[in-house]
């Protein structure tokens, strides 16, 4: 296959290779599908998409947001997908189930591999890692490498010189984690590194945010109640028991009418939602799963929550400001201090901070000239990440290539 295909005025188009982990309704998953949308809509290049895991009708949620003239290819294969989590969700019953588990983890390993295959089979001029998944030995200076977390303590410091060294770029999603690089790799910074945060799509969301068709007849009722909305992956980095805990408060000490709905899915939800249980608040805590339009529930909602310990640059955030306009989100490593601007945006409090979390709540329920204040401030900031803005810098980075 050709590197280069010709474009209609003669100039040849630049072959890119889009690498993604998955198609769930993940962040890193979202934006990395609205880039590959950006891109086509450029027109300037040749796109085919490598997907490492084939989830299968459910857990493909993105698959339709991919544009139709762009081929893909799934690694990992479904079986082995859904065998392996399906083993996963039964695997602290017995020592079968567990054994299963780390038999389907080892082959999802092996599959992997494969992306050493297609890189050899195919021609390219630049390759988007768009989540940091390229074994040491495929990268080379085609590579544009996204970094969406912070990077804590790197172990092995002239290591991570060698793969910057190795690389096109990579690109980090706000001013904070491109110091973390500088502390670690100074000398290479200027060349190798690229601020350039999440866009998005905010006709796009702010049209999802109207849209009721994705809701049960059960959903529909639960959306007309009073409420807050958290929207994450259910794990321990996204810190829900601080959430959980803070609205416990909230129900015992104040008496608060609004419930809390959180959408997702993750290895915490079923002790989360015993911790729930036990707080006799069932009724008042509802865990919604994941949902095909989480935009929807953010609009309806008095405010967007948000309590993790730690992010990159947090796309929910963003879009609770898009949708909905007033959010609260804890003050964690990186992005949420950027975004609301050191709080003229929105609400921060410290994180696993119950406290300042009911005294951030209770200040937006009870202030209905702040929470609009907070709204009319989000309106601007919103254009910020707007995808117009984005085109001139994405277009510049791929020609740097």
């Amino acid at each position: 296959m050709n590197a280069k295909k010709e474009m209609g005025g003669g100039t040849p188009k630049k072959r890119i290779l889009f690498y993604l982990d998955s198609l769930f309704m993940g962040g890193a998953e979202k934006i990395g599908i609205d880039y590959l949308n950006l891109l086509n809509e450029i027109g300037q290049y040749d796109i085919f998409l490598i997907i490492n895991e084939n989830n299968g009708e459910r857990g493909n949620v993105l698959i339709d947001r991919i544009p139709k003239n762009i081929k893909y290819q799934f690694i990992i294969k479904e079986k082995t997908m859904e065998k392996l989590n399906y083993y996963k969700e039964k695997r602290k019953k017995n020592s079968f189930y567990k054994i299963m588990y780390t038999f389907y983890r080892k082959k999802k390993r092996f599959e992997r591999r494969n992306i050493k295959k297609i890189l050899e089979n195919e021609t390219y001029d630049i390759l988007i890692d768009f989540q940091s998944l390229l074994p040491f030995e495929s990268l080379s200076n085609k590579v544009i490498d996204w970094q969406h977390l912070p990077l804590g303590k790197i172990k092995n410091r002239e290591k991570f010189k060698e793969f910057l060294k190795k690389i096109g770029k990579r690109i980090v999603l706000n001013e904070d984690m491109k110091k973390e690089i500088e502390e670690v790799a100074s000398e290479l910074v200027e060349d190798k590194v690229k601020v350039i945060p999440n866009f998005f799509d905010i006709d796009y969301l702010k049209k999802l945010s109207t849209d009721y068709s994705k809701l049960t007849e059960k959903e529909k009722e639960l959306i007309k109640e009073r409420y807050f909305f958290a929207c994450c992956r259910i794990d321990r980095q996204k810190d829900l028991d601080t959430l959980i805990e803070s609205y416990k408060i909230l129900k015992e000490q104040y008496n608060i009418k609004e419930k809390l709905y959180i959408a997702g899915i993750g290895d915490e939800k079923e002790r989360l939602e015993s911790l729930v249980k036990s707080y006799n608040l069932e009724k008042e805590i509802v865990f919604l799963g994941l949902q095909l339009n989480p935009y929807v529930w953010m609009k309806n909602a008095k405010f967007f929550v948000h309590s993790s310990h730690y992010e990159g640059l947090p796309t929910v955030v963003i879009e609770g400001l898009i949708t909905n306009g007033m959010v609260i989100s804890s003050d964690c490593p990186t992005g949420p201090r950027e975004i609301l601007e050191d709080g003229k945006v929105g609400i921060l409090f410290p994180v696993g901070d119950r406290n300042g979390l009911v005294k951030g709540i209770l200040k937006v329920l009870n202030n209905e000239d702040l929470v609009e204040k907070y709204r009319e401030e989000a309106k601007k900031r919103i254009e910020d990440f707007s995808k117009e803005r984005m085109k001139k810098e994405i277009i510049e980075l791929l020609d740097e290539i």
